[in-house]
């Protein structure tokens, strides 16, 4: 890993004028062997950040940026579409940084609620999103299809939390949507 793990991760807003950066550590995020899925390339991601009400966050650690969310909110609720660390940053509250200002960012955007899914194989990011307040709200049987030499699928836990108190031990710095650099 380039730099301290105890220097502060750095959270802003991303674009399109970063598309090509998302794409990239996207991959570099996803593309591990045990990655359930298929790495978005540059159209899915266009995509998903053009249609409405949706933002994307980019983390810089020790200025090397190494991760990305994407956030979708309609109404009143929120969607985590994708949240992800580089596997060389991972362990230095990246994911946390990156988790708890999307939550602020969608509570500004109106969102009461955030929900998420995730592999129920993938136990690091689990307990991350309970130790950040998220709780079981339900299953979704074969939900990704993995990419190793076997074919197989993997179920994911559907996971809820509420935006409006983002004061939780678990939130860094209790960030706030006003924040964003």
């Amino acid at each position: 890993m380039t730099g301290s793990r105890d220097a502060e991760p750095k959270i802003r807003a991303a674009g399109m004028a970063d598309l090509h950066l998302l794409v990239a550590l996207h991959a570099r995020c996803f593309d591990d062997g045990a990655a359930l899925g298929e790495p978005w390339d540059a159209r899915a991601i266009a995509e998903i950040l053009s249609m409405p009400g949706t933002f994307g966050l980019l983390a810089d650690h020790c200025r090397t940026p190494c991760g990305l969310a994407i956030v979708r909110v309609t109404v009143d609720e929120a969607e985590l579409l994708t949240i992800g660390v580089d596997p060389a940053h991972r362990g230095a509250g990246v994911g946390s940084a990156l988790l708890w200002r999307a939550l602020a960012a969608a509570r500004s955007e109106g969102a009461k609620d955030m929900y998420l899914e995730v592999a129920e194989s993938n136990r690091a990011a689990i307990a991350l999103y309970v130790k950040s307040g998220f709780e079981d709200c339900g299953f979704r049987r074969g939900y990704y299809a993995a990419r190793d030499r076997i074919p197989r699928s993997v179920s994911a836990i559907v996971m809820a939390r509420e935006t409006r108190d983002l004061s939780s031990p678990g939130n860094p710095g209790a960030v706030s949507a006003g924040s964003l650099t």
